[in-house]
């Protein structure tokens, strides 16, 4: 097979990837080459202008339109949930750690008539000074966020800078040399913030490398590398850390065997962790990974701290309150939002939140999100419900979690 023809099939498996669930995800390849060494700040006229008191508009999104979404349900009364707002695109927000500026993620709908893959990313201190930071990236499915905070005034942005805030711009690329030319397909940060696990696929070879980056010492470490089969309808590949400083990392070759492999630090080795399975989102800690059994229906969560392993429905719908409280909405039964307590091996069931009378049919209630103690969903409406590319409409709610008992 020719290098032309080997790019040519690397380009469209990147388009399939487009169309992936977006939940807590990784992908990081930029449709816009050139952007890569450019500032991330445009020119200070293209600030966002906005009534604080309504949802932020931009000239990047102000020809978006809601069709065939006048059927959701616009009941405030739901029982246990608060409705807030309904957008025409998905929110994600990341706080800084004092909550003094907030960078926010989005996946728009339909501009015109033109269909938007891609996500856009504002910054500000509050909603009505917000800024683009950069845009576009192509859509991720799930594992670790798109933004990691180092401090009130820092935070390392797609994986590839750290943006300073008071600076108003990129003070330091990362593992510049090693993504030049290559394709940075996902990364995680670890617990305390020191180190970065990065997956890539060399654009010289095709094949996939594991590479492990210290901040402090900028030291960059190839862990692992595979052959990768791009010939093969391909999932994009993802990555994570544990509580011990391990790296998780799967194949998720579709029609191929799914495989789990894990990399300890202190045995400086790689080995095979799970069989048939992906890796699904991580907590925010880290203390929890999970593995996603297609054939079994199956979540599997692995405790790292009491090493303890819980089964559940099928979900990646997920996110935890405290270190041991789980928020899910199992696949198999998606007009429920449960919450679970995970102790000493024990599943105690605490609160079962009905979705029924807010869902309808072909929406889909997504990106669970909780933020200065607010936990959101999404109910969201879309062009094509097969696949999930085009946002017509979310509604937001609010779940009440002060009416849970045993929650602070």
């Amino acid at each position: 097979m020719s290098r032309h023809t080997m790019k040519l099939i690397l380009f469209l498996v990147i388009l399939l990837c487009i169309g992936c669930k977006d939940g807590e995800g990784v992908s990081r390849i930029n449709a816009d080459k050139t952007s890569q060494n450019d500032n991330l700040i445009p020119d200070q006229n293209e600030n966002i202008i906005s009534d604080p008191n309504e949802d932020i508009i931009s000239d990047q999104n102000e020809d978006l339109f809601i069709e065939g979404a006048s059927d959701m349900n616009d009941s405030n009364v739901v029982d246990g949930l608060e409705y807030l707002s309904s957008r025409e695109y998905i929110e994600r927000t990341y706080p800084s750690p004092k909550g003094g500026h907030f960078v926010y993620e989005r996946v728009p709908g339909v501009r015109g008539n033109v269909h938007e893959y891609f996500k856009y990313f504002y910054l500000g201190s509050s909603r009505d000074e917000l800024f683009i930071l950069y845009a576009p990236s192509i859509r991720s499915p799930f594992s670790g966020d798109s933004v990691v905070w180092l401090d009130e005034s820092t935070f390392i942005f797609d994986g590839r800078y750290i943006y300073d805030v008071e600076a108003k711009e990129k003070i330091k690329s990362l593992l510049e040399e090693t993504l030049k030319n290559n394709y940075l397909m996902n990364w995680s940060m670890n617990h305390d913030k020191s180190k970065i696990a990065y997956c890539i696929i060399n654009s010289s070879n095709y094949r996939v490398e594991i590479y492990e980056y210290t901040l402090e010492t900028h030291e960059v470490k190839k862990i692992y590398d595979f052959e990768a089969l791009i010939t093969s309808i391909s999932t994009v590949l993802n990555i994570t850390w544990d509580l011990h400083n391990n790296i998780y990392f799967d194949t998720s070759y579709r029609g191929e065997e799914y495989q789990v492999y894990m990399y300890e630090c202190g045995e400086n080795q790689v080995s095979l962790y799970y069989e048939d399975v992906v890796l699904g989102p991580t907590s925010q800690d880290k203390r929890f990974i999970s593995i996603l059994d297609y054939k079994k229906r199956t979540t599997i969560l692995i405790d790292t701290l009491e090493d303890e392993r819980y089964d559940l429905d099928y979900t990646y719908n997920f996110l935890f309150l405290d270190g041991s409280m789980l928020v899910h909405i199992p696949l198999g039964n998606s007009d429920e939002l449960r919450m679970t307590r995970l102790e000493g091996g024990i599943k105690t069931e605490v609160k079962v939140i009905s979705l029924r009378d807010i869902k309808i049919e072909e929406c889909y209630v997504e990106n669970l999100q909780l933020v200065d103690g607010q936990l959101t969903l999404d109910l969201v409406k879309y062009k094509d419900h097969r696949f999930k590319s085009i946002v017509l409409e979310a509604k937001r709610y609010r779940v009440k979690l002060e009416e849970v008992e045993g929650i602070e």
